[in-house]
């Protein structure tokens, strides 16, 4: 965990509305640690069918297998990062 969290302002999802419709900078209400963002990624069909199979096995969806995958190399970098 980030040793240097955000505290992150309380608001009604109704003023936050108007300030964004205002142009107003609405970052000290949104937090970032639990925000999501979808992205689309391309792969050969041999990559996709070894996620569904991987994934039928460990009993998740694929979505769930990757985001799996990519949170055990980025920890695993983290820690790299920290050793060095």
């Amino acid at each position: 965990m980030k040793a240097n969290k955000k505290i992150v302002k309380k608001i009604s999802a109704e003023e936050l509305d108007e300030r964004f419709e205002r142009g107003e900078d609405v970052s000290d209400y949104v937090d970032e640690d639990s925000a999501t963002k979808r992205f689309h990624m391309e792969m050969p069909v041999w990559m996709m069918k070894e996620l569904e199979i991987e994934s039928r096995r460990q009993g998740i969806n694929r979505q769930a297998l990757i985001k799996t995958w990519v949170t055990t190399k980025l920890d695993e970098l983290r820690r790299e990062k920290k050793a060095v």
